[in-house]
């Protein structure tokens, strides 16, 4: 059976920025949106950026229960996007589908493609909670916007492991991982 699904601007937005930020790290975060499993469509409304490092436990305890209260009732956590250090490495990593597969029965995890982040349609590739790529999803992402837009851009996106680190002389609501208001307004400039 056939999956639509879709990425709106903001969640391509704050997804790219992460990855470009860390270009060297491994990033994850937590899907909003909503899932209509009658229908197997699924839209992710929005992205929070939680770690660029291994995801540890208390982190994802902490990050998931504050993106709870965060949707409140217009949206639900809907899944998990993953990106690797590695050009050509577009697998996920065995922690990012244990992660994905706790979320709900009907989970999606989204990887970001570096293999095509030039050039393609949109630079994802769509998993089953079980880490097996899916080959019957339909995804349409927000933005046509080029993933060079977002590695020039300048920038900042925060994610929850930098916003509880206390390196960063940034004041902590500036620094708001939920919101990330810089990546918000990148995105409404976007076509």
């Amino acid at each position: 059976m056939s999956t639509t699904g879709s990425v709106s601007k903001i969640a391509h937005s704050k997804i790219m920025l992460h990855a470009a930020q860390y270009s060297r790290s491994s990033i994850h975060g937590i899907l909003l949106g909503t899932h209509d499993a009658d229908n197997n469509t699924w839209n992710a409304v929005d992205a929070l950026p939680v770690c660029h490092n291994a995801p540890t436990k208390p982190l994802l305890d902490m990050a998931f229960r504050l993106a709870e209260a965060y949707c409140g009732e217009e949206m639900d956590i809907i899944g998990w996007y993953t990106a690797n250090a590695r050009i050509g490495d577009n697998t996920p990593i065995p922690t990012a589908v244990k992660v994905a597969s706790a979320i709900s029965n009907d989970s999606v995890l989204v990887m970001v493609n570096n293999s095509k982040l030039v050039g393609a349609k949109h630079p994802y590739d769509v998993f089953d909670k079980h880490g097996k790529l899916s080959q019957n999803t339909e995804l349409s992402v927000g933005s046509s916007a080029e993933s060079k837009v977002f590695f020039a851009s300048g920038v900042k996106c925060w994610d929850f492991e930098e916003h509880m680190s206390n390196e960063s002389s940034v004041a902590l609501e500036d620094k708001d991982w939920l919101v990330n208001k810089e990546a918000v307004a990148l995105a409404s400039e976007l076509q």
